[in-house]
């Protein structure tokens, strides 16, 4: 069994990956995107990269800004969240 540790990959995220595809979809650049979000470019650069927002308002302002349902979106950060906690070398090491 291989483990992937996420960390370091934040652009393997689920959301990551839905944000970006989703701002792509939507015909929307980066700086439109975080625009329309209210957020600085480099929070939605970070975004795309592996950061999750806390603020719940900011969650929103994306959620709106891609157009995607909410229970959608925040079932996206949920599992992101889950992914970002793991620790691959603990979770091997009770494996064994």
């Amino acid at each position: 069994m291989t483990l992937i540790n996420y960390r370091n990959t934040g652009s393997d995220l689920p959301l990551s990956n839905y944000v970006r595809q989703r701002r792509e979809d939507l015909g929307l650049t980066i700086t439109t995107a975080s625009e329309l979000a209210g957020i600085a470019f480099s929070e939605w650069c970070a975004l795309e990269s592996g950061w999750i927002p806390s603020d719940r308002a900011t969650l929103h302002a994306i959620c709106a800004t891609l157009t995607t349902g909410l229970y959608d979106f925040y079932a996206i950060v949920q599992v992101s969240q889950f992914i970002q906690s793991i620790d691959p070398q603990q979770a091997l090491q009770e494996m064994q």
